[in-house]
């Protein structure tokens, strides 16, 4: 008897080094991101019954070879990650004031993640990224951390993949610092929700 096929789902975004608070004014350093998150939880409900890959762009550092190996550690296929020597992740840093509240801080304006469809990704993963999975999964932040042309390039990704009967799910996650305007930030939404079969 033949088994069905596992489903594959693509989690495209960016993985950030992260700085919480610890004890005597130091930080606890960690890896954390809205899609990161999605695909290891994804992963650890679903077991062997799902086939996750993490598709970003890292560096050639440490702390991306670190990533690499929570990845892995959390049974996410790696394949669609590409390595830019000459750029590094993002990190943002969580602070607390005297109630508890968190504020945040980010470094990630130049973050390798921001070109993994400009550089991370080859052509020919390009071309063949709308054939590879059965569900494909993004934010709201994976789109404002992209440019206009990469934007383009993952809404074509999508469209075609949509055609041969794959689902899309977005989470339109908003992080007003990230766009240029409100403005712009909703029609981006608005253009990607249109070929969303899942929204959240």
């Amino acid at each position: 008897m033949t088994l069905p096929a596992v489903p594959r789902i693509a989690c495209i975004g960016e993985c950030m080094v992260e700085l919480s608070p610890a004890d005597n004014g130091l930080f606890r350093q960690a890896f954390a991101g809205d899609t990161l998150n999605t695909a290891i939880y994804t992963a650890r409900s679903a077991g062997n019954a799902l086939n996750i890959s993490y598709i970003t762009a890292l560096g050639t550092d440490h702390f991306s070879d670190r990533m690499i190996d929570l990845f892995q550690s959390e049974q996410l296929h790696c394949d669609w990650i590409g390595r830019l020597s000459d750029k590094l992740p993002g990190l943002y840093a969580i602070e607390l004031d005297e109630t508890g509240e968190r504020s945040f801080s980010y470094w990630r304006s130049d973050s390798a993640a921001k070109q993994m469809f400009s550089r991370g990704l080859s052509d020919e993963q390009k071309d063949s990224l709308a054939e590879a999975f059965d569900l494909y999964y993004l934010s709201g932040i994976t789109l404002a951390i992209l440019n206009d042309e990469d934007r383009s390039t993952l809404k074509e990704i999508l469209i075609k993949a949509r055609h041969r009967g794959a689902k899309v799910a977005f989470d339109s996650n908003y992080r007003p610092s990230l766009w240029p305007s409100k403005a712009q930030a909703q029609s981006v939404t608005c253009e990607f929700l249109a070929i969303t079969d899942i929204a959240l």
